[in-house]
């Protein structure tokens, strides 16, 4: 086949506008890769829990985000007016501080930290939040502990005034969200509940996302807990953004998608209207409407020789798979992420089951180490569509589709992992029926497939069709590529995967995202 390249138009089919979507990069993934450099080895036991996460916290400051090569000037280049940049644990704290009560939830920027940034709290906040935007980032987040820090209470204060206090900040600063995770009160949706009323009298703006702890792996049985799923969905009464929080590579697919599978099932019984962020699992959230809280970062080589440096090196390769970032975000500006019950949620009664025995270094939870995991979601999800269908010989990819309010369609064919075989992709005949629908949008087309056949509401005897890398800014018309019949359109997996990956980035690996208009 012909390099697409070829036959490339100056015709852009991804919006040129950020989208709206509340997408973030967030700081713990790299603040967690950047302590241990120039260590001879690396001691995993003593690294989880409180040990790990103050080495993780003392990676943050000033140099590692703004100075000549840090972060936020080298990361995400082409993407930053789409995701806000959320700083997590740490950036209010001095370094080499534990969970102190005295500190944690003090939302004041530390000044040993970021020496640069003077004056009031909130002048601070306000300095730190324009230089973020001066970088081309949406906007700043910060990571919130869920309580009041003991050194930051003035004297006849009470709690409703130290979080007015501090959401005035926030508002004056211009911060965009607050990721409220663990803390003394983390488990109190009363807590939460009222976070969330007094931001929208001190700060209407600001995205307030809340969270149920939970551990990177679902049950013994392999399947996000139902208290999990009521906990989180009950939320999303009045959160604006609940998030299905960490998970462990490379089993994060299977332990993500369950937990947001989950979620949307739910929704109906609950009447939720907030967004759901699965994290960083970026084809997942394209495909499923919802936000995406992008861990994943370039930095590699910083760690002691001998470690494995997972997400670079092992099966999962996130640190090789940018471009699903770019993609997924870029198809949020054509497909912003949904309401908590928008749409009727279809899901397979088949689950299909992940497994993978972790190597030392592959995972931070150590009791993970030697053991074989097992971890399940449902074969296929639809999200206000049908179920798709899928053909495949031996074991089928995970399947996931959506229908948005404005007409676009997504779907995403997700690999599978084993010991054996690693992270595969199985070959599979999937088949969309649209046939219900008035009109059809762009269709955002994630993964790698044998064949794609769309169902249309009409004819496309005489139609044109179009495609482009979601990461690239030109398309190639492809009708001569695919098969039109009737109403059906069937596009050969080797198109996709031809196009898909047609504007990647140098040496990555991501599974392909198009997206594809049909005239």
């Amino acid at each position: 086949m012909a390099s697409y390249r070829d036959g490339r138009v100056n015709r852009n089919l991804v919006p040129s506008e950020p989208g709206i979507t509340p997408s973030y990069w967030c700081t713990w993934a790299a603040q967690n890769y950047a302590y241990g450099q120039g260590a001879e080895t690396l001691d995993y036991q003593l690294l989880e829990g409180k040990q790990g996460a103050l080495l993780a916290r003392n990676a943050l400051n000033e140099e590692q985000l703004f100075g000549e090569k840090g972060w936020l000037r080298t990361f995400y280049p082409g993407v930053r007016g789409d995701l806000l940049v959320v700083l997590d644990d740490g950036w209010d704290v001095p370094f080499d501080i534990e969970q102190q009560p005295d500190y944690f939830g003090c939302l004041e920027l530390s000044v040993e930290r970021f020496p640069s940034f003077t004056g009031e709290p909130s002048v601070r906040l306000a300095q730190l939040s324009r230089a973020v935007r001066n970088l081309g980032w949406k906007g700043l987040g910060l990571w919130v502990a869920a309580q009041e820090a003991a050194g930051a209470w003035k004297p006849g204060m009470t709690q409703e005034g130290y979080w007015r206090e501090r959401l005035r900040w926030s508002h004056a600063a211009g911060i965009k969200y607050w990721k409220v995770d663990w803390g003394k009160h983390a488990g109190s949706p009363g807590f939460r509940r009222m976070l969330t009323a007094l931001a929208r009298q001190e700060a209407p703006e600001l995205i307030i996302e809340h969270i149920k702890t939970i551990g990177p792996e679902n049950a013994a049985d392999g399947r996000a807990p139902q208290e999990f799923i009521e906990r989180i969905a009950g939320l999303s009464a009045f959160a604006a953004v609940v998030r299905t929080y960490d998970v462990t590579a490379p089993l994060s697919i299977p332990t993500t998608l369950d937990r947001t599978t989950g979620l949307l099932a739910s929704a109906p019984a609950f009447n939720g209207s907030g967004l759901i962020n699965c994290e960083d699992e970026p084809y997942i959230a394209a495909a499923l409407g919802c936000a995406i809280g992008v861990m994943r970062h370039p930095l590699i080589g910083l760690r002691p020789q001998g470690d494995l440096d997972p997400f670079f090196g092992g099966p999962h390769c996130a640190k090789r798979r940018l471009d699903e970032v770019v993609r997924a975000v870029r198809w949020q500006r054509s497909a912003p992420a949904c309401g908590f019950s928008e749409g009727a949620v279809e899901v397979d009664e088949r689950i299909l089951w992940d497994e993978w025995t972790y190597k030392q270094g592959e995972t931070w939870r150590t009791k993970l180490v030697g053991e074989r995991l097992r971890q399940g979601a449902p074969a296929r999800v639809a999200r206000g569509l049908p179920l798709p269908q899928v053909a495949a010989e031996g074991e089928p990819p995970y399947v996931v589709a959506s229908h948005h309010p404005n007409g676009a369609v997504a779907i995403a064919a997700l690999p599978r992992t084993s010991p054996e075989l690693g992270s595969y992709m199985p070959a599979a005949d999937v088949t969309l029926d649209l046939s219900a629908f008035d009109s059809v949008g762009p269709i955002g087309v994630f993964g790698r497939y044998r064949s794609l056949t769309l169902q249309y509401p009409r004819s496309l005897r005489n139609a044109r069709v179009w495609a482009q890398d979601l990461a690239a800014d030109w398309c190639v018309e492809i009708t001569a590529d695919v098969e039109l019949s009737d109403n059906r359109l069937c596009v050969p997996g080797k198109v996709i995967s031809h196009i898909g990956i047609a504007g990647a980035a140098s040496g990555d690996l991501s599974a392909p995202g198009m997206v594809l208009v049909v005239e």
